[in-house]
């Protein structure tokens, strides 16, 4: 039976439908940071300087080939056989072979990616959600610094993202906004400077016949943006809420991207002065 290798949350690897278990949390870190690079040697300078958050000591080098040592011990003893996952040492790194199918980060990308080659939007919303329920938490939530996470799985993170915008688009497309809302509500609250997700939500209400609702999302979004970054909403934002305000009827089949121009990314907004008083603050935001 093919091991099933869990990297977006806890670091989980289960084989033959038993859990293989794993000593030090160093070890099973290296392990979530070789198998995030399947297929890849990662040098033994990257690996120490990552597992030491940037200050080595001395013998880290020699702890390093402990701590693989272990892991293939750990490995034989769960009975994952090699031609499933082999730890592989030369050329002054470790990678890590395996099927990326097996791997739920890779499994992940995978899916989003064939996703975006589809052009039935009930399929495409489909397969994102099926990608999505693989998320369990932050990647290597429980083996990983918060520093380290973010080292790490920036890029996987905000793939998680713009896939959950992707999904949202999808089910747009199919005509279920108004089913939406609930979902964009927790989203919009867990990403609360994210643009399309509050762009997404009041579409939603506004398809659900609340429009003073949609127009208050936009009003707490402008505020949190001024106040915390000294910026104002984006065009495309600003347009959306232009739209509701105006009663315009948006059609609920139509995904918010192709309506009023919404991109992947959202715009960081327009630059306000220096409020008196203080200093004005900018900075990106996603």
């Amino acid at each position: 039976m093919a091991a099933d290798i869990r990297l977006l949350g806890r670091l989980d690897l289960v084989h033959g439908g038993h859990p293989v278990r794993f000593g030090r949390r160093r070890e099973r870190c290296l392990l979530g940071l070789l198998l995030l690079e399947a297929g890849r040697s990662v040098p033994v300078d990257r690996l120490m300087d990552l597992l030491w958050d940037g200050g080595p000591a001395a013998s880290a080098r020699a702890s390093l080939r402990s701590n693989v040592a272990r892991l293939r011990a750990d490995l034989r003893h769960g009975g994952v056989e090699p031609s499933e996952l082999r730890l592989r040492g030369g050329d002054g790194g470790y990678r890590a072979d395996v099927d990326p199918w097996l791997v739920d980060a890779h499994r992940f990308r995978i899916l989003v990616s064939r996703a975006g080659r589809l052009t039935e939007a009930g399929a495409r919303a489909g397969v994102l959600r099926d990608a999505l329920t693989m998320w369990r938490g932050a990647v290597l939530e429980a083996d990983a610094s918060d520093r380290l996470r973010e080292r790490i799985g920036a890029e996987l993170t905000e793939l998680r993202i713009t896939a959950t915008e992707q999904m949202i688009d999808a089910e747009f497309d199919c005509g279920r906004a108004r089913e939406l809302v609930g979902e964009l509500a927790a989203l919009a609250a867990e990403h609360p400077q994210r643009e399309r997700l509050t762009a997404q939500f009041m579409l939603a209400l506004h398809q659900a016949g609340r429009q003073a609702d949609a127009l208050r999302v936009y009003r707490r979004f402008q505020q949190r943006l001024v106040d915390d970054l000294g910026v104002d909403p984006g065009s495309n934002l600003r347009d959306v809420h232009t739209a509701i305000l105006r009663g315009v009827d948006l059609p609920g089949g139509v995904a918010p991207r192709r309506l009023l121009g919404l991109g992947a990314r959202p715009a960081i907004g327009l630059r306000r002065p220096p409020r008196a008083g203080g200093a004005g603050r900018s900075g990106r935001y996603r």
